[in-house]
């Protein structure tokens, strides 16, 4: 069967995928690379990641969803619930770590990913959704705006210096 004709299922990750979802989580970690420092990685971690998310699968806390084809992860997000003591909508879907390989995008697989995630933020209390994007990263704010989110904040970056008290 041809890529383009695989099917592709969307579905909470399992042990089984932890090699290929480590492999897109890698991907996405090189793409951001060109988006600023602060997206360098450090030490071991890939080996940190995989204990992470080894952690979180099957967590009725978290979700990892992935989108398979031909048994293999092609796409991935990941989901928690936060909560909000001072603003608006006190429970909220954090939404992270969309990431669709080069060649299934544009197939709606990402589309898939945000609903599934959505659907269990709501059944666990989500009233409304959250994620962060890099500022360069322009195919990814293009997206979220297309599959309805708007920007509400900007999240600074700088480094730790002495001398940043000010009397």
């Amino acid at each position: 069967m041809s890529e383009a004709a695989e099917p592709v299922v969307i579905d909470r990750a399992n042990l089984d995928d932890l090699d290929g979802i480590v492999a897109l989580l890698t991907l996405l970690t090189e793409r951001h690379l060109s988006f600023h420092e602060a997206f360098v990685p450090i030490g071991d971690w890939r080996g940190g990641l995989r204990r992470h998310l080894a952690e979180r699968i099957g967590s009725s806390e978290h979700l990892i969803m992935v989108a398979r084809a031909a048994r293999r992860p092609v796409g991935l997000i990941t989901a928690t619930i936060r909560l909000s003591v001072v603003f608006g909508a006190s429970t909220r879907g954090l939404l992270e770590n969309l990431v669709v390989l080069e060649g299934w995008r544009r197939r709606g697989i990402g589309r898939r990913l945000v609903s599934a995630a959505a659907m269990w933020c709501e059944t666990h209390g989500a009233e409304a959704l959250e994620m962060a994007v890099a500022v360069r990263n322009e195919e990814a704010l293009a997206f979220w705006r297309a599959v309805g989110f708007e920007p509400v904040l900007t999240w600074l970056y700088g480094p730790v210096r002495e001398g940043n008290n000010r009397e």
